[in-house]
């Protein structure tokens, strides 16, 4: 920033650079003292060149005359400038007179010389000059020409698609509605492959009209049930199908063998085969079926009838008749391997068990009723002759015998003791059970297996016949009779 003596001394001169002229005007308003410096110095700058112009030529002296062109020199903003200088001016000379004529002494002084005051012309409004004319950008090099770009064939517009219709919304399906199953019969004690309407089952069901059962294998087997108590035994490789009920029970042997336990009936039941019919009322018998059917009728009496021409025979108990020669034959007695009656005294084999006359029925007088086992929490009855044993065992030998059980039992177990092997082998435990009324069920020795598979073999010696109450709910009571071991006819 310049000093006051140097912003004065460059005015005097006429030298203020170009481009401050904005900064002396500022410098000059700033404060009142720099317009009265600045008219001090005007008045003794013209003080000075009034008596430089009065020395004789040739003289020399150290301030200069301000050229005319520098005092010329256009200014901006000069017009605000030289109204403030003359009044600054005018102010001081009024000033400086008053002490003056209060102070000076009667006699006069001569008056000095006036000094001329050189007016100072305004300066022209210095106008700014105009921008120079932009010079035009280079024009850019012509591109070179290039080919005609080849014309664009436009592709035949293809029609838009037709609108496609709403799909139609399937109505929605009806409910299915699932089959309630009405059942006839009910299928138990299954044991191996068993099949309902060719579909495996392991448990217990009930069976409807039109079903069919199957035992697969030679191991198989499985019971039909009726509510009245009729129940057919199917044996291994084993078909019956079309079970019926509505003009008295039916049933169509396919292949294999069956035993029936036919409850007396109001209409009589009919066993269907390929080649013959069986009618009964009420009868235990024997169906086989090959290349003819065999008959085998142990109680009652049984119609057999061939299909082929309608001639059918009468078969008694006892008795025997193929559809092929339509004669009835006796029926060969068994072998009998062992036997309990229990109609006058207990037999020294019964082990465990009491004789008593049990619940009532035609024809028996006695049987044996099973002792609890606390420690078992069961009902039990034992056969046992450990020095010479109860029997031998005998290829197609089977153990038949009568229970009865009361409603909470839920199972009967068999076992037997195979002294010739030293195991215990049970036969497979009776589960759908006919509660409070005597039934009879006969167990093909054959049935009977340990865990890991072992099995009875001819000739096999047994010295104990366990027969007792099974399940969560070993209660009883348990009443046995008529326990038979015998070989069974071959077919």
């Amino acid at each position: 920033m310049r000093t006051p003596e140097e912003w004065i001394s460059l005015y005097l001169e006429g030298r203020i650079p170009a481009g401050e002229e904005s900064a002396f005007n500022a410098w000059l308003q700033s404060d009142p003292d720099h317009l009265e410096l600045l008219a001090q110095q005007l008045d003794l700058h013209g003080s000075l060149k009034s008596q430089l112009q009065k020395a004789p030529a040739g003289t020399t002296g150290r301030i200069r005359m301000v050229r005319k062109s520098r005092l010329t020199r256009p200014r901006v903003a000069w017009s605000e400038l030289g109204a403030w200088v003359w009044a600054a001016a005018a102010l001081l000379a009024i000033l400086a007179s008053v002490p003056f004529l209060r102070h000076r002494d009667p006699p006069s002084r001569p008056a000095p010389e006036p000094v001329t005051r050189r007016e100072l012309p305004r300066p022209e409004p210095e106008e700014a000059p105009a921008p120079p004319t932009p010079e035009p950008p280079p024009q850019p090099d012509p591109l070179p020409k290039s080919d005609p770009l080849p014309k664009i064939e436009e592709a035949p517009k293809v029609p838009p698609p037709a609108p496609k219709p709403d799909p139609v919304v399937p109505a929605p399906a009806p409910p299915k509605l699932e089959r309630t199953v009405v059942s006839v019969a009910d299928l138990r004690d299954l044991r191996g492959d068993i099949l309902v309407d060719k579909m495996p089952t392991k448990a217990a069901q009930g069976l409807a009209v039109g079903q069919a059962v199957e035992a697969i294998g030679r191991e198989s087997s499985a019971a039909i049930v009726f509510p009245d108590g009729t129940r057919v035994d199917l044996q291994g490789d084993t078909e019956v199908r079309d079970l019926g009920v509505e003009k008295g029970k039916r049933l169509f042997l396919a292949r294999g063998g069956l035993e029936a336990r036919v409850a007396k009936q109001d209409r009589a039941m009919i066993f269907e085969t390929p080649q013959a019919e069986a009618k009964v009322l009420g009868t235990t018998l024997r169906l086989r079926v090959a290349e003819s059917t065999l008959l085998e009728v142990d109680e009652g009496k049984v119609r057999l009838t061939r299909i082929a021409d309608q001639k059918s025979v009468d078969v008694s108990a006892g008795s025997s008749a193929t559809s092929s020669e339509l004669k009835a034959k006796p029926l060969a007695k068994p072998s009998v391997l062992l036997s309990f009656d229990f109609e006058d005294t207990a037999s020294p084999l019964v082990q465990v068990g009491k004789l008593v006359p049990g619940p009532k029925r035609t024809g028996n007088r006695g049987c044996l009723a099973g002792e609890e086992i606390p420690a078992d929490r069961l009902i039990r009855v034992l056969f046992a002759e450990d020095r010479n044993g109860l029997f031998a065992v005998r290829d197609g030998a089977a153990l038949s015998f009568d229970y009865w059980v009361a409603e909470k039992v839920q199972a009967v177990d068999v076992y037997v003791w195979d002294n010739t092997r030293k195991a215990s082998i049970g036969g497979p435990s009776l589960l759908s059970l006919t509660k409070e009324k005597w039934t009879r069920v006969t167990i093909p020795l054959s049935d009977f297996a340990t865990k890991n598979g072992q099995r009875l073999q001819d000739g096999d010696v047994l010295t104990q016949l366990t027969i007792q109450t099974g399940g969560a709910n070993g209660g009883g009571p348990l009443f046995v009779d008529n326990v038979d071991v015998t070989v069974v006819r071959k077919k």
